[in-house]
C-alpha cells in the first residue's frame, strides 16, 4: 500500500512539472528539451531543420565560435534562438571571418538576445515585441500566417517582427489587423538572413502537425538556400543554449525515448498551456486516485461498532494530545472516514504512546 501512495504522490509531482517545463528551467534534459537547439529532437529543437539542412549541404554542429576558425571557406553561421548572448570575444572571432570574406550570417530570433549579432554585421534590428492576432480565440492568437512572396507560405508561433533594416524584406506575417515584416536578406559585406520568429522552424511547426498541414520545413530550407552557396560550409550554433549539453549523434536517441511521452502534451501546450495543464493535472490526479482508492475499507477491517476500533480512536485521541500531526488530522473529520489515512492515524498513535515500539 505504501508503495502506491509514493507513486500517487510522484505522479500528481509529475503532473506540476510537466505543466511548468515550457517556462521554467528545472534541470538536465528539460533545459535541453526546451531549447530551439539543433540538437534537440524535442517539439521546440530544430533538430528536424538540421537534418534537413545536413542532407542538403552537409550542415555540421559548432560547439563554440572558436571552431569556426578551422573551418576553411565561407561559413554560413546558423544561430536560432540562443538562449545566451554572445561574448565579446566571439565577437571578434566572427569580425575575424568577416573581414577575411568567409562569414555568412542566418539569425532567427524573436527576441532582442540575438540584435548584438544581427546589428553588428547584418544592421538589422528585431523589436522584440511580441505580434498576436486580437480576433483569433484563445491559444490561436499567436498562430499566424507567413508570406513570402516567390518563396513560400506557412505558420509562425508568436514571431515579433523587423524594426530596421538595410536589407530587403522577404516575409510577412499577417494578424487579421496589421501585416508585419518577418525576415529580411541582406546582401552586404556580410550576407545573411534575419527572421523575427525562433519557432518558425522548431519542430512543431517544421513537421506535419494538424493546424499546420504539411509543415514549415520547406519554408524555411527555402529561406536557408537565398544565403547559401554550393561551396559554403553550412554550421548550426550548439552552444548558446542552457541545460546540459546533449551531443547529436547520441541525443537524438536518449532524448526520444524520454521525451515521447510529452510530445502530444508539448504540442498541445504550445497552442493553449492552461487547459493542458488542466489536464495533466486532472488525469494524473485521476491515475493516483485509482492507485491509492481512498474509498475502500481499511485493510484491517474494523467497523465502527466493533469494540477494538473503538479502542483504537480512543488511544487516537489519547496520542493526539501530544502529537500535533494527529491533532490536525482530527480537526477534518472526513480524514477519519478514509480507510488508509485512518490506519495511518491509528499506526501513528500506537507509536506515539509507545505500543507500537
Amino acid at each position: 500500500m505504501k508503495w502506491k501512495i509514493l507513486l500517487a504522490y510522484m505522479l500528481l509531482l509529475l503532473s506540476i512539472l510537466l505543466g511548468i517545463a515550457s517556462q521554467a528551467e528545472i534541470a538536465g534534459f528539460i533545459q535541453s528539451y526546451l531549447a530551439t537547439a539543433p540538437n534537440n529532437p524535442g517539439i521546440y529543437g530544430t533538430s528536424t531543420l538540421f537534418e534537413e539542412a545536413a542532407k542538403r549541404w552537409g550542415a555540421t554542429l559548432a560547439g563554440s565560435v572558436d571552431e569556426l576558425r578551422s573551418i576553411s571557406g565561407v561559413v554560413v553561421y546558423v544561430v536560432i534562438g540562443p538562449d545566451r548572448p554572445f561574448t565579446l570575444e566571439e565577437g571578434q572571432v566572427l569580425e575575424s571571418l568577416a573581414r577575411e570574406g568567409r562569414l555568412k550570417l542566418v539569425v532567427m530570433d524573436e527576441t532582442i538576445v540575438s540584435n548584438w549579432l544581427s546589428e553588428r554585421f547584418l544592421a538589422t534590428r528585431v523589436s522584440g515585441e511580441e505580434v498576436a492576432s486580437l480576433e483569433s480565440p484563445p491559444g490561436w492568437q499567436y498562430i499566424l500566417e507567413v508570406d513570402c512572396p516567390g518563396i513560400g507560405s506557412g505558420l509562425a508561433s508568436k514571431p515579433s517582427y523587423i524594426e530596421s533594416t538595410a536589407g530587403e524584406v522577404v516575409c510577412w506575417v499577417d494578424t487579421g489587423e496589421s501585416i508585419y515584416p518577418l525576415a529580411a536578406l541582406i546582401r552586404g559585406p556580410v550576407p545573411g538572413l534575419v527572421v523575427a520568429d525562433s519557432s518558425l522552424c522548431a519542430n512543431f511547426m517544421a513537421t506535419p502537425q494538424p493546424w499546420s498541414g504539411e509543415g514549415n520545413l520547406e519554408l524555411c530550407a527555402s529561406l536557408l538556400s537565398l544565403v547559401v552557396e554550393e561551396e559554403d560550409v553550412v554550421v548550426f550554433d550548439a552552444s548558446h543554449y542552457k541545460g546540459l549539453p546533449i551531443q547529436f549523434k547520441y541525443g537524438q536517441a536518449v532524448l526520444g525515448v524520454v521525451v515521447m511521452p510529452v510530445r502530444a502534451l508539448g504540442l498541445l501546450w504550445a497552442l493553449n498551456p492552461e487547459a493542458t495543464f488542466s489536464l495533466i493535472l486532472v488525469a494524473s490526479a485521476a491515475v493516483s486516485i485509482i492507485l491509492v482508492r481512498p474509498w475502500r475499507k481499511s485493510p484491517v477491517k474494523y467497523e465502527w461498532s466493533d469494540l477494538e476500533e473503538r479502542l483504537a480512536f480512543y488511544a487516537v485521541e489519547e496520542a493526539a494530545k501530544r502529537d500535533l500531526m494527529l491533532r490536525l488530522l482530527l480537526m477534518v473529520r472526513v480524514a477519519e472516514k478514509v480507510g488508509p489515512i485512518r490506519s495511518a492515524m491509528i499506526r501513528r498513535a500506537s507509536r506515539v504512546i509507545g505500543a507500537g515500539r
